[in-house]
């Protein structure tokens, strides 16, 4: 809620304090999810590389705990701090784990956020025709789970690969229906 209302450091601040406690108690699941909680805040407040630390950690945790559903939140959550300070190897790596553990949950929500992701990552790596291929994979799942946030992001990416490609008709079609779903 802190975080929710801009106050960023007291929300860090707590969950630091709380992923102590955690594992003070020899609570390796509330430490978890304390740390992906500081993760989260870092990388909403810009400590991009302190996230990364902090959610490496979260990973580890999650792996000793065979938290499954968490570890591929932690993943992703890894695959997009990756991204964001440009080491989109280490990116697709995560997500590429992440995807995997969400088809073998059945969490088609996190297979579709996984497949996007993917799909940027490749675009921005220059390797378009397969980040076509992940963003028009993550929009299908969108569509049949009827959720259109997921659906407008990969419109909006999608555009983004076609303008590359050269075809912005195709383009201009894709952010047509990304601003008809927001």
């Amino acid at each position: 809620i802190r975080g929710r209302r801009g106050r960023l450091r007291e929300c860090a601040e707590e969950s630091l304090e709380s992923a102590a406690l955690f594992l003070q108690e020899g609570d390796s699941q509330g430490a978890a999810m304390a740390a992906f909680s500081l993760g989260n805040v870092l990388f909403a407040s810009g400590e991009v590389r302190q996230a990364v630390s902090v959610l490496e950690h979260c990973l580890l945790l999650r792996r000793r705990c065979k938290d499954k559903i968490g570890l591929a939140e932690a993943l992703s959550a890894l695959g997009l701090a990756f991204a964001q300070i440009g080491y989109q190897l280490h990116a697709l790596d995560y997500f590429e784990q992440a995807l995997a553990l969400s088809q073998e949950l059945g969490d088609r929500d996190g297979e579709a956020a996984c497949l996007r992701h993917l799909g940027r990552v490749h675009h921005v790596h220059g390797d378009h025709n397969e980040a076509v291929t992940c963003l028009e994979s993550s929009l299908s799942l969108s569509l049949r789970r009827d959720n259109a946030a997921g659906q407008a992001l990969c419109h909006r990416s999608l555009a983004d690969v076609r303008l590359d490609l050269g075809d912005p008709r195709l383009a201009l079609v894709h952010l047509e229906e990304a601003l008809s779903l927001v």
